[in-house]
């Protein structure tokens, strides 16, 4: 609606610098949000310290560090985003859950098949499941 609103302001003449500032913001904090979780991610997991261990399969996702181990069912997460380096899953709330570095994986094209298999890329459409006509 924002959209549609700033359009028609534009096309009206009435758009002002406080307009102007307000689009770049929310252009910037779209383009910036996935980097921001990812990064607010990055330093939780810090924090944790040690090494862990990651397992990525059909069950879902688990992670074993120094305070335990932790799974998550499938059902759990939404999506994910991939970078040139990273898979970053997200939980149902949009939220950065785990971020999968692409050099701990020595198959980077079966965990990304994995993860789409159960999790839809964001910023993509999910791939349409085919169903049976009788």
């Amino acid at each position: 609606m924002s959209l549609l609103g700033g359009a028609l302001k534009l096309a009206d003449g009435e758009v002002g610098a406080s307009d102007v500032a307000l689009a770049v913001a929310l252009v910037a904090l779209a383009v910036y949000a996935l980097r921001l979780q990812a990064a607010s991610a990055h330093r939780r997991v810090t924090r944790r310290g040690g090494p862990r261990t990651v397992v990525v399969d059909g069950a879902g996702v688990t992670v074993t560090d120094r305070c335990g181990t932790q799974t998550r069912a499938w059902a759990t997460l939404s999506g994910f985003v991939e970078t040139e380096h990273l898979f970053v899953v997200l939980n149902r709330s949009g939220s950065c859950l785990l971020i999968l570095a692409k050099r701990g994986t020595a198959d980077p094209d079966a965990l990304r098949a994995l993860l789409a298999r159960h999790a839809a890329p964001v910023g993509r459409p999910a791939t349409a499941t085919p169903t049976a006509t009788p």
